[in-house]
C-alpha cells in the first residue's frame, strides 16, 4: 500500500491527507487507523483523511463512495482500409491510446479503455504479443470488453471545461511500446504531410481545419471535391480545386493545381509527395468577388 499527497499553496493548518485504502486493506478496523481521521470537505461536501500528526503542509481529496466502471462490451467490423480503427499499446491489460476519425471504432472506443477481454477470451493479464494474435486473427469483426479505468485523485481537480474539452479533443501521445492492433504501421506515415495513415487523405482547408479521406485506386480529385462541396455546403464549386503545396527552398512554396480526373494513387505517388501539404480553396477567382459572395455566402 502506497500513500501520496499533493501540496497546496495556503495551506497551513499542519495537515496531510492520502486516499484511503480499498475494502479490505484494514481489515476489521472500525475505522481509520490512529492519528488519522476521516473528515469532509465543507466546500463541496467530498470525504477525505487527514493525518494530523503530520506536520507536511498537503491535502488530497478523494471519493470514498465512487462507483466501479462498468465494462462496455463493443462489436466492430473491419474496415479494408483502416482495420479497426485504433491504436494500443502497454500491456497486462492492453490499453486503447487512440481511435482513428472515420473507423469502425470511432464512437465506440475511448482513449485510455483497457481491453479486458476479446470475443470469448479473458485477455487483462494476456502478453501483448497474444493481444495483436487474436485481433488479428478476426478478419471481418470483432467483440471487445473494455472498461475506463478509476481516474486518477488529480481528476478532482480539473474543471468541468476542462474535462469536456479533453473528452472532445484527446491527447494522442505515442509510446516507444505502441502496438498498432488494425494492423496498419505508422513508421511509412509519420513524418507525412498528406496522407493521415495508409490510404487515407489529408486535407487542408484555408480555415486551418483538416479533413481526411479514405481512397482506393479508383478514387479521383472529382470525388474529394464533390464530397467537400456536400459537407462544406458550397455552392459554386467551379471556383474551388485540390491543389498541391510544394516547399521550396528558403521560405518560398509552389502550388501545382490537380486535375479532377487525376488518381488519388498517382497523387500520393509522386516524387517528394510526402513531404506536400493538400489544399481546398478558391482557385479560379470570379470576375466579381462580391457578385460570388451573394450566390454563395
Amino acid at each position: 500500500m502506497f500513500g501520496f499527497s499533493k501540496k497546496l499553496p495556503g495551506h497551513r493548518n499542519k495537515t496531510s491527507g492520502w486516499p484511503p485504502p480499498g475494502p479490505g486493506s484494514w481489515g476489521g478496523l472500525q475505522g481509520p487507523p490512529y492519528s488519522w481521521d476521516s473528515m469532509n470537505n465543507t466546500r463541496d461536501g467530498r470525504d477525505f483523511l487527514a493525518n494530523q500528526g503530520s506536520q507536511n503542509s498537503s491535502l488530497e481529496e478523494v471519493h470514498l463512495d465512487g462507483v466501479p466502471p462498468a465494462p462496455r462490451l463493443v462489436e466492430m467490423r473491419r474496415d479494408p482500409v483502416l482495420g479497426f480503427g485504433f491504436v494500443a499499446g502497454s500491456e497486462k491489460p492492453v490499453v486503447v491510446r487512440s481511435v482513428t476519425p472515420g473507423g469502425p471504432s470511432e464512437g465506440k472506443l475511448l482513449p485510455g479503455d483497457e481491453i479486458i477481454m476479446i470475443n470469448d477470451e479473458p485477455v487483462s493479464s494476456a502478453p501483448r504479443e497474444r493481444v495483436i494474435d487474436l485481433v488479428r486473427s478476426c478478419k471481418e469483426s470483432i467483440l471487445l470488453t473494455v472498461v475506463q479505468p478509476y481516474p486518477s485523485p488529480k481528476s478532482a481537480f480539473i474543471s468541468a471545461a476542462k474535462k469536456a474539452m479533453l473528452k472532445s479533443n484527446p491527447v494522442k501521445v505515442r509510446f516507444a511500446e505502441e502496438v498498432i492492433i488494425n494492423g496498419q504501421v505508422p513508421n511509412p506515415v509519420k513524418d507525412n504531410s498528406l496522407l493521415f495513415m495508409p490510404n487515407v487523405l489529408k486535407v487542408y482547408l484555408e480555415n486551418g481545419q483538416t479533413k481526411s479521406f479514405r481512397f482506393d485506386s479508383s478514387t479521383s480529385i472529382k470525388e474529394v471535391i464533390l464530397t467537400l462541396q456536400e459537407k462544406l455546403s458550397i455552392r459554386c464549386i467551379e471556383h474551388f480545386s485540390l491543389m498541391l503545396e510544394e516547399k521550396m527552398e528558403g521560405s518560398g512554396s509552389k502550388l501545382l493545381l490537380l486535375h479532377e480526373q487525376e488518381m488519388l494513387t498517382q497523387v500520393t505517388q509522386r516524387p517528394g509527395s510526402n513531404k506536400m501539404k493538400c489544399y481546398f480553396r478558391i482557385s479560379f477567382m470570379p470576375r466579381d468577388p462580391v457578385e460570388l459572395l451573394r450566390r454563395d455566402p
